[in-house]
């Protein structure tokens, strides 16, 4: 099914571009949009009524850092964190942070727990475990006529999704951390199944263990401060699709990110998205922006 409706690439871009609310479809999440590690002076944010951070603080304890949704820090006990378009995560303790999309989450249930399974000097590891339900947005856009991105003559059953990794972040400078992923989806159905391919290149991917039961997935993300209240954040992605031939699929984004509080952020970037699909290859780029609070 090649669908190319003209509002298709907006949804997949807040979907599973600027809001990915699980590591399995970012994601958290993705990772569109992975917040660096703060790094901000005394006299930054006079507002604020936390006490800034001192250079021992920053070097680096993880329950201090925010904005870091695909490292391996977890938000400290109590802390929350949202964005426009991202997800709501919450620590839950020091070393376990519990998230979900708040807007997404009535058309595509899903939550994540991320687990920080050790810290020291300059590494940090963790582990993240998502259960997600996609069967009520397949159902949303299996209509008639425009709009419709499904066929209505398909069965499409409830389906569960789990997506599981490890996932290993050093800081390789000071303000400047490296983090690297591995892991996989796997899926499940309960009922007839007869549903056609997304032939698009952000779906097709995330959507593939539906009709073929599993995924790999790995990635590498770059995020840091670039002086004062500017940061950058750059990841790579590659997806592995196991199906009748295995495919593979390449996700790349960058954006800047301008922080003038401790409390929140304004993101701004790019996503480019290569996929092969059954009929071939096919590429594209699209904008992302979001702005994120902590609270």
């Amino acid at each position: 099914m090649n669908t190319r409706l003209a509002l298709f690439p907006l949804l997949l871009a807040l979907l599973f571009g600027a809001a990915p609310w699980t590591p399995g479809l970012c994601p958290a999440t993705a990772h569109a949009a992975r917040r660096p590690a703060v790094d901000i002076d005394e006299d930054d944010d006079d507002d604020d009524d936390t006490p800034a951070s001192t250079d021992e603080d920053d070097d680096f304890e993880p329950e201090n850092r925010r904005f870091a949704p695909g490292t391996a820090y977890t938000l400290p006990a109590g802390s929350f964190e949202v964005g426009v378009f991202g997800p709501l995560r919450y620590g839950f303790t020091d070393t376990l942070e519990l998230s979900a999309h708040p807007v997404w989450f009535f058309a595509w249930p899903g939550v994540t727990a991320k687990k920080q399974l050790y810290h020291g000097g300059r590494l940090t590891v963790a582990s993240s475990h998502s259960l997600e339900i996609p069967t009520p947005f397949l159902r949303l856009i299996q209509v008639e006529g425009t709009g419709g991105l499904i066929p209505t003559d398909n069965a499409i059953p409830w389906f569960f999704m789990t997506d599981e990794r490890v996932i290993v972040t050093v800081e390789a400078a000071p303000g400047h951390d490296v983090t690297w992923f591995l892991g996989f989806t796997l899926a499940g159905h309960l009922g007839e199944k007869r549903l056609d391919t997304i032939d698009y290149p952000l779906a097709y991917p995330r959507l593939s263990a539906l009709h073929n039961l599993f995924t790999v997935r790995t990635g590498l993300d770059f995020d840091g401060r670039i002086t004062g209240d500017f940061h950058y954040a750059i990841d790579f992605d590659l997806f592995v699709l196991p199906e009748d031939e295995t495919r593979l699929a390449f996700e790349h984004s960058a954006g800047l990110i301008w922080r003038p509080s401790r409390i929140w952020q304004i993101f701004a970037g790019y996503k480019f998205a290569w996929s092969q699909l059954p009929f071939g290859s096919e590429q594209v780029w699209l904008p992302l922006l979001d702005v994120s609070w902590a609270f």
